[in-house]
């Protein structure tokens, strides 16, 4: 049984969203086409006339057309795995939805190795563990990619090898998508 929000509450100053956490990522923008989830910037940056990696988490559309790419800069691996579209969560998970479909969204947070999201009514503030846990928690050695689909929420880990293994694992949203050209996603970065 997992806590319920009686027990463990979800607050601002306890477990802070980014002021600034949607973004749109371009495909043929020389820094704006990757992102940093630790600081909410640009995964590239120019320095000197030249492009470099400063940190790299989430690629759109570089290493594959119409794919999200994570665990490729430098000492880092990653997974990221679709969870569908709003409407395919509520149906696998049969929690009570409301009007604009974020019920499912906004519940999905972690408790060690497990995601969890939304039981039954969001009134009742009980949580069940996502199937993905298991695969978004496994050992991975390598990047990882899946296609872009617009309305789709996603779940990255990123682990960076360097730092002591420090990982970094996110949910995000597809808000809009045009092929080839931009991403917008709305993320969180879940503790």
């Amino acid at each position: 049984v997992y806590p319920s929000i009686k027990e463990k509450k979800h607050t601002p100053s306890t477990n802070p969203i980014q002021k600034d956490n949607t973004v749109t990522l371009y495909a043929i923008h020389p820094t704006r086409h990757s992102f940093c989830f630790r600081d909410g910037q640009n995964g590239g940056i120019i320095i000197n006339w030249a492009v470099y990696n400063r940190c790299n988490d989430l690629d759109f559309n570089n290493y594959y057309t119409g794919y999200f790419t994570v665990g490729v800069g430098g000492g880092r691996v990653g997974t990221i795995i679709d969870l569908g579209s709003r409407d395919d969560l509520q149906k696998k998970y049969q929690y009570q939805e409301t009007v604009g479909h974020g019920q499912g969204y906004a519940s999905i947070h972690r408790t060690n190795k497990t995601l969890l999201i939304l039981k039954d009514s969001y009134r009742n503030h009980t949580f069940q563990a996502m199937d993905e846990s298991a695969v978004l928690f496994r050992d991975t050695s390598s990047s990882f990619s899946v296609r872009v689909i617009l309305g789709h929420v996603y779940a990255l880990r990123i682990i960076d090898t360097y730092k002591h293994k420090s990982e970094r694992v996110v949910k995000m949203l597809v808000l809009a998508y045009q092929p080839n050209q931009s991403v917008t996603i709305q993320w969180e970065i879940l503790k």
